[in-house]
């Protein structure tokens, strides 16, 4: 039976993750940690993981005030990833050699930056 760990740095985020994971009657197979990436997460547990899905941050923070009005609604520490916006994704990218009894794949790196392009974009375009 799979298992599932939640990590989030919002305590928000956490307590809306165990909101759903009491609705959906997953508390036998979920847990929710509040962690800054791995920081108070178990170092055992890490190499047991299978994979990794993330979304983390990926606004650079002198971009963030460029953002579209939609995009701004989202929790700035969602949206902020650092001065160049890729700290969090180097972070996770350095836990793969290190940790994890498997590969971590980050796809997503290059569709949140065209995702972020995009709103840019669109802010941009309507001013």
């Amino acid at each position: 039976s799979a298992s599932c760990d939640f990590i989030d740095v919002s305590k928000d985020a956490i307590e809306v993750c165990k909101k759903n994971i009491d609705k959906f009657q997953l508390n036998s197979r979920a847990k929710c940690y509040e962690s800054d990436l791995f920081i108070d997460y178990e170092n055992s547990k890490l190499q047991e993981i299978d994979f990794i899905v993330c979304n983390p941050p990926y606004i650079p923070i002198d971009h963030y005030e460029k953002l579209n009005p939609e995009t701004l609604h989202d929790p700035k520490i969602s949206l902020i990833g650092g001065v160049r916006g890729t700290e969090l994704y180097e972070k996770i990218m350095k836990l793969d050699s290190n940790y994890l009894k498997t590969k971590v794949y980050i796809d997503l790196i290059k569709n949140r930056f065209r995702q972020y392009e995009s709103k840019l974009t669109h802010k941009t375009n309507h001013q």
